[in-house]
């Protein structure tokens, strides 16, 4: 059984191939529900996010174990986005947030507000890539 990569592992594995062919291969190695979500909101340009842009204050993790913080807390992710808990005020959804980032290894966190969040998705990783990867996406 192979070890899952963290998703920053995954993305600078992508960045890093020398081909297209070698990015696809590499995504579909490690394909994952979670992968392909975080993956599908950092190119969805219309996807806006209920917390204000950039990376909020937070304290890193130190934890060793913290590897796949980030595959487990993808079905929340709903709670951060427009409409996806009206119950929460904006403040209570930050503390969330916040916390979130406080458990998870700190490059998932990185990843998290910068790729996903924020949109910044690194130049060595195509919206084309991803759809060859997983076209049914």
């Amino acid at each position: 059984m192979m070890l899952r990569k963290m998703m920053y592992q995954i993305l600078e594995d992508v960045c890093n191939a020398p081909t297209n062919q070698d990015k696809i291969n590499i995504l579909k190695t490690h394909d994952h529900k979670a992968l392909r979500g975080y993956l599908k909101m950092a190119f969805d340009k219309n996807l806006h996010w209920a917390l204000p842009e950039g990376t909020p204050p937070f304290k890193p993790c130190e934890e060793v174990d913290v590897d796949h913080v980030l595959y487990n807390e993808f079905r929340r992710m709903y709670i951060f986005i427009p409409g996806g808990n009206s119950n929460l005020t904006g403040k209570r959804r930050q503390e969330l947030f916040v916390t979130m980032l406080e458990a998870m290894h700190p490059k998932e966190a990185e990843f998290i507000c910068e790729v996903v969040k924020d949109h910044k998705v690194p130049a060595g990783i195509t919206e084309q890539v991803v759809k060859q990867a997983f076209p049914e996406w």
